[in-house]
């Protein structure tokens, strides 16, 4: 597999603040030509609706008592609500990479490596 040549990033929106995990919607026009606005308006629409249900303070308040009451324990045994996200977000990546991306010469990275700062499209010539 030959190495990217060309790092494309969709940056983080702060318009919400710097607590709130969101991309940008803007279309880099290093894309034009190989996906289309709405192929990675999706794909990123869904990321963020991803890490807005992953970052939800009433879903994780339940994991965040059971952590208390067990001595930090509990994600030990039992995957917490932000983890168990954060490996939907990866498989959903993961299918976006086989069914659109990859096609096109295209790799969406690891957001995670990053700090979630940013998401890479990795180009491929």
């Amino acid at each position: 597999m030959a190495e990217p040549t060309e790092f494309i990033r969709i940056e983080r929106d702060y318009s919400l603040g710097d607590g709130i995990t969101k991309f940008s919607l803007e279309y880099p026009q290093e894309l034009h030509g190989k996906i289309t606005e709405e192929q990675l308006r999706y794909t990123v629409m869904t990321i963020n609706d991803i890490m807005h249900n992953a970052e939800r303070l009433s879903n994780n308040v339940f994991d965040n008592v059971m952590e208390i009451l067990t001595i930090y324990l509990w994600p030990m045994f039992f995957s917490t609500h932000y983890q168990r996200s954060v490996k939907r977000l990866m498989s959903f990546i993961d299918d976006e990479n086989k069914n659109v991306y990859n096609k096109h010469g295209l790799t969406i990275a690891n957001p995670i490596k990053s700090a979630f700062l940013f998401v890479s499209s990795l180009h491929r010539v």
